[in-house]
Protein backbone atom coordinates (compact mmCIF):
# COMPACT_ATOMS: atom_id res chain seq x y z
CA UNK A 1 0.00 0.00 0.00
CA UNK A 2 1.31 3.69 -1.38
CA UNK A 3 1.12 5.60 1.54
CA UNK A 4 0.67 9.44 0.87
CA UNK A 5 1.67 12.74 2.31
CA UNK A 6 -1.20 15.48 2.40
CA UNK A 7 0.14 19.01 1.97
CA UNK A 8 -2.71 21.98 2.65
CA UNK A 9 -2.38 25.44 2.00
CA UNK A 10 -3.88 27.07 5.43
CA UNK A 11 -2.63 30.52 4.87
CA UNK A 12 -6.34 31.27 4.51
CA UNK A 13 -7.30 29.84 8.12
CA UNK A 14 -4.53 31.35 9.53
CA UNK A 15 -5.46 34.85 8.74
CA UNK A 16 -8.52 34.10 10.63
CA UNK A 17 -6.99 33.81 13.59
CA UNK A 18 -7.33 29.49 13.28
CA UNK A 19 -4.35 27.65 15.22
CA UNK A 20 -1.90 26.04 12.82
CA UNK A 21 -3.87 22.96 13.72
CA UNK A 22 -7.76 23.79 13.27
CA UNK A 23 -6.35 25.53 10.19
CA UNK A 24 -4.81 22.24 8.88
CA UNK A 25 -7.94 20.14 10.37
CA UNK A 26 -10.16 20.56 7.91
CA UNK A 27 -12.54 20.11 6.65
CA UNK A 28 -10.93 19.61 2.97
CA UNK A 29 -12.38 17.87 -0.39
CA UNK A 30 -10.46 14.77 -0.42
CA UNK A 31 -10.23 11.71 -2.50
CA UNK A 32 -12.44 9.17 -0.62
CA UNK A 33 -10.30 5.96 -0.97
CA UNK A 34 -7.24 7.79 0.35
CA UNK A 35 -9.19 8.54 3.85
CA UNK A 36 -10.90 5.70 4.08
CA UNK A 37 -8.22 3.18 3.07
CA UNK A 38 -5.75 4.95 5.64
CA UNK A 39 -3.17 5.98 2.68
CA UNK A 40 -2.67 9.27 4.49
CA UNK A 41 0.41 8.83 6.57
CA UNK A 42 0.94 12.63 7.32
CA UNK A 43 -0.73 16.14 6.81
CA UNK A 44 1.09 19.25 6.38
CA UNK A 45 -0.20 22.60 6.63
CA UNK A 46 1.54 25.32 4.84
CA UNK A 47 1.64 29.22 5.16
CA UNK A 48 1.79 30.57 1.76
CA UNK A 49 0.34 33.56 2.28
CA UNK A 50 2.21 35.30 5.29
CA UNK A 51 4.44 33.40 7.26
CA UNK A 52 5.77 31.28 4.01
CA UNK A 53 6.93 27.72 5.85
CA UNK A 54 5.35 24.95 7.18
CA UNK A 55 3.38 25.30 10.26
CA UNK A 56 1.80 22.02 11.29
CA UNK A 57 2.46 18.80 10.57
CA UNK A 58 0.32 15.76 11.95
CA UNK A 59 -0.55 12.60 12.09
CA UNK A 60 -4.16 12.07 11.62
CA UNK A 61 -5.62 8.97 14.01
CA UNK A 62 -9.38 9.48 13.35
CA UNK A 63 -10.81 11.10 9.88
CA UNK A 64 -14.63 12.23 9.54
CA UNK A 65 -16.89 13.03 6.82
CA UNK A 66 -18.54 15.97 7.14
CA UNK A 67 -21.29 16.44 4.36
CA UNK A 68 -21.02 20.47 2.82
CA UNK A 69 -24.01 21.71 0.72
CA UNK A 70 -22.85 23.24 -2.45
CA UNK A 71 -24.94 26.19 -2.96
CA UNK A 72 -23.22 27.26 -6.53
CA UNK A 73 -23.81 23.80 -7.14
CA UNK A 74 -27.44 23.23 -7.32
CA UNK A 75 -27.27 22.42 -3.74
CA UNK A 76 -25.79 19.30 -4.36
CA UNK A 77 -23.65 17.30 -1.37
CA UNK A 78 -19.88 17.30 -1.36
CA UNK A 79 -18.16 15.15 1.07
CA UNK A 80 -15.49 16.82 3.27
CA UNK A 81 -13.09 15.49 5.58
CA UNK A 82 -11.69 16.64 8.53
CA UNK A 83 -9.08 15.02 10.90
CA UNK A 84 -8.37 14.78 14.49
CA UNK A 85 -4.54 13.60 14.86
CA UNK A 86 -1.20 14.13 17.00
CA UNK A 87 2.26 15.80 15.62
CA UNK A 88 4.35 13.94 14.50
CA UNK A 89 7.08 12.38 16.02
CA UNK A 90 8.84 11.28 12.72
CA UNK A 91 9.58 14.27 11.33
CA UNK A 92 9.12 17.75 12.54
CA UNK A 93 8.15 21.23 10.86
CA UNK A 94 11.80 22.48 10.69
CA UNK A 95 12.71 19.15 8.60
CA UNK A 96 9.62 20.44 6.20
CA UNK A 97 10.81 24.17 6.07
CA UNK A 98 14.01 23.40 4.66
CA UNK A 99 12.60 21.99 1.44
CA UNK A 100 9.21 24.58 1.71
CA UNK A 101 10.10 25.44 -1.47
CA UNK A 102 10.28 22.13 -3.31
CA UNK A 103 7.16 21.17 -1.01
CA UNK A 104 5.00 24.57 -2.63
CA UNK A 105 6.25 23.35 -5.87
CA UNK A 106 4.12 20.20 -5.84
CA UNK A 107 1.15 22.32 -5.40
CA UNK A 108 -1.21 22.64 -9.19
CA UNK A 109 -3.96 25.16 -8.79
CA UNK A 110 -5.52 24.30 -5.68
CA UNK A 111 -5.46 24.62 -1.97
CA UNK A 112 -4.15 20.51 -1.46
CA UNK A 113 -1.62 18.68 -3.43
CA UNK A 114 -0.57 14.69 -2.15
CA UNK A 115 3.24 13.38 -2.40
CA UNK A 116 4.23 9.61 -1.53
CA UNK A 117 5.96 9.18 1.86
CA UNK A 118 8.78 7.95 -0.35
CA UNK A 119 8.84 11.35 -2.42
CA UNK A 120 9.08 12.97 0.21
CA UNK A 121 12.11 10.94 2.66
CA UNK A 122 13.66 11.28 -1.08
CA UNK A 123 13.25 15.20 -0.71
CA UNK A 124 15.10 15.67 2.68
CA UNK A 125 17.81 13.13 2.86
CA UNK A 126 18.67 15.00 -0.58
CA UNK A 127 18.75 18.28 1.12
Amino acid sequence: MSEHVLLLKVGNALEEGKSAYEATQGNWVLARDKVKNGKIKYVVGIDHKKRHQVVGLYEPKMWYEVVWIAENINNREMPRFRFEGIESTTYTVDDLNKVYDRLLDKFGYGEKAYISLFDLNDLLSSH
